[in-house]
């Protein structure tokens, strides 16, 4: 079996899956594990995938993601090949797509164990927090214009399971805001991609006498295997805000 996969979070998953071997190709924006980059094919971007180097690896399965890949790019690779087209935009569903990848690759066993570990760290943080007063936040993802994960995404699930109320929750997707609006929060988040905020670049922005934080994106994006290491590490950072 040749899997390729367009879309880093998914990656990581697939190689946790003990599906290393199996991975042929991947994108440059997948870093984790780091030795993948430098063993696989790289195909290019998840917007601007090569797919005339896809089709030269012949593979089996396609990993992709509707939010993460184009529409063109899924339509042209679906006409030779298996393409797997994940759309969810919620813990939830992230969970279901590792079981469906336990399925799809035939590894149950590791898909239902990791499932089960992620599971645990959920229902650990729900009742830590349980007594913990919700706090307001918005969550940045880029600038100019300033844009901001709102409803429909797997970022608000995440900030839901850590009792962060989304103050942009009422919009969908990820809407351009005002940076006045920002002050509605008690805490502002910068993620630290897609757009690499910094100290300098946050100074740009109207925040008056908000709170700030840069915060690292992929603990809050990436789904799949990552929601190991980024629950336990943002249960402990959510106990130290006030």
């Amino acid at each position: 079996m040749q899997i390729v996969s367009l879309v880093p979070s998914q990656t990581e998953l697939i190689h946790d899956l003990n599906l290393n071997k199996e991975l042929v190709g991947v994108t440059n924006f997948c870093l984790h594990p780091e030795h993948l980059r430098t063993e696989k094919t790289i195909i290019g971007g998840t917007k601007n995938v090569n797919v005339e180097k896809v089709k030269k690896l012949q593979p089996d399965f396609i990993c992709a993601n509707k939010e993460e890949n184009t529409k063109a790019t899924v339509e042209e690779l679906s006409k030779e090949f298996d393409v797997h087209l994940a759309d969810f935009h919620s813990i939830e569903g992230a969970l279901d797509l590792i079981l469906e990848y336990g399925k799809l690759f035939n590894r149950n066993l590791e898909a239902r164990q990791l499932h089960q570990e992620i599971t645990q760290l959920i229902a650990q943080t729900q009742a830590e927090l349980k007594k913990t007063s919700p706090l307001k936040v918005a969550y940045l993802i880029w600038k100019d214009p300033i844009m901001v994960a709102g409803n429909n995404t797997f970022i608000n699930s995440m900030l839901k399971l850590f009792k962060l109320d989304n103050v942009f929750s009422h919009l969908e997707r990820y809407p351009v805001i005002d940076e006045n609006d920002l002050q509605e929060s008690d805490l502002v988040l910068f993620s630290s991609e897609p757009y690499p905020f910094n100290k300098k670049n946050i100074k740009e922005i109207n925040l008056a006498n908000t709170a700030y934080q840069i915060v690292n994106g992929e603990f809050f994006s990436w789904y799949g295997s990552r929601m190991k290491k980024a629950i336990p590490f943002l249960l402990e950072w959510r106990k130290g805000l006030t």
